[in-house]
């Protein structure tokens, strides 16, 4: 069972929507939440005189499903986040990682720019501002060391504070999933499509190979934008033995099995009742009920067998 972490957040100006801080445990760095309309603001800081990283994120223009990111480092954050706000239009929000013991230099600042943009364009989650990662910037052993750490931190914080680009690929989660997250199918004999999906970290992966109904229902008025989005970024692709069907070339991420089960049948459908546990009945709705009532007994105390002694 991984191990808990306290993250501790504060609002500055008492609003979410405002300047917030977050930091983890003794953790001497710092995450700073910057709404592009607040960067006056932030400019009143100590950590806006720091070196930081930072990431810029904005909806993609080309693509309103999906968000738009930015890495960028510098020896003043200020500088940079100033220079972003008249000549870069896309990002609405900005986190900035600085460290409070003062420790981050120039050389750090660069090694942990390059490593987000690795990680961005592996996790594949949004568009990417910048050109391709560069190289890793040498730095002594020790200190490598210390920076990857701290990027594990950063991809903590991140998805916490909003920034789920950082988050892993839907290929990774489903590939990591155990037997706690049980495969689900959905089937169509009618139309001959078969669908099958894991829930992992709260999203619905409906997996490779999975192929569904290429004629949609004439009542059919949900996901339609995203059916297009999927033909046109080839996630749905021309079945080569059945004119009738599409086939998922790869893994991909749906916000809910409802959303999966109508893009699979081409037709408005209820996900929960549709989908059911592989190699039984058991629709997704009993599936989540039987976990939840199994927490609830896990968690309440058992109770004393009749006529056993109770120790003191």
């Amino acid at each position: 069972m991984p191990s808990g972490t306290s993250i501790n957040l504060f609002l500055v100006e008492g609003s979410p929507t405002g300047l917030v801080t977050a930091g983890i445990g003794q953790w001497t760095g710092q995450a700073t939440v910057v709404p592009k309309a607040k960067v006056a603001k932030f400019s009143k800081r100590d950590e806006a005189q720091r070196p930081g990283v930072y990431v810029l994120v904005g909806p993609d223009p080309s693509r309103e499903d999906r968000e738009r990111v930015y890495v960028g480092e510098g020896e003043l954050v200020l500088d940079r986040l100033k220079l972003h706000v008249r000549e870069k239009d896309f990002w609405t929000r900005a986190c900035v990682f600085t460290s409070s013991d003062g420790r981050l230099t120039k050389a750090h600042v660069k090694y942990l720019e390059s490593r987000l943009i690795q990680v961005a364009e592996e996790r594949g989650r949004a568009a990417m501002e910048n050109g391709k990662a560069s190289t890793l910037p040498a730095l002594p052993e020790a200190d490598r060391s210390d920076m990857d750490h701290f990027v594990e931190r950063v991809l903590v914080l991140l998805p916490v504070l909003g920034f789920d680009f950082s988050r892993p690929r839907a290929e990774v989660l489903a590939a990591e999933a155990d037997s706690t997250h049980p495969t689900f199918t959905y089937a169509l004999p009618s139309k001959g499509a078969t669908a099958r999906a894991r829930e992992v970290d709260g999203e619905f992966i409906v997996l490779k190979g999975s192929t569904a109904s290429a004629k949609p229902a004439n009542s059919w008025d949900t996901y339609q934008d995203l059916h297009k989005e999927m033909l046109a970024d080839g996630v749905l692709v021309q079945d080569p033995d059945n004119a009738d069907l599409y086939t998922f070339s790869r893994d991909y991420t749906f916000k809910s099995p409802s959303a999966a089960g109508s893009i699979v049948a081409a037709s408005n459908v209820s996900g929960p009742a549709v989908w059911c546990v592989e190699g039984s009945a058991q629709p997704y709705r009993d599936w989540q009920d039987a976990k939840i009532e199994q927490s609830e007994a896990e968690a309440s105390p058992q109770e004393q067998p009749e006529g056993e002694a109770q120790e003191v």
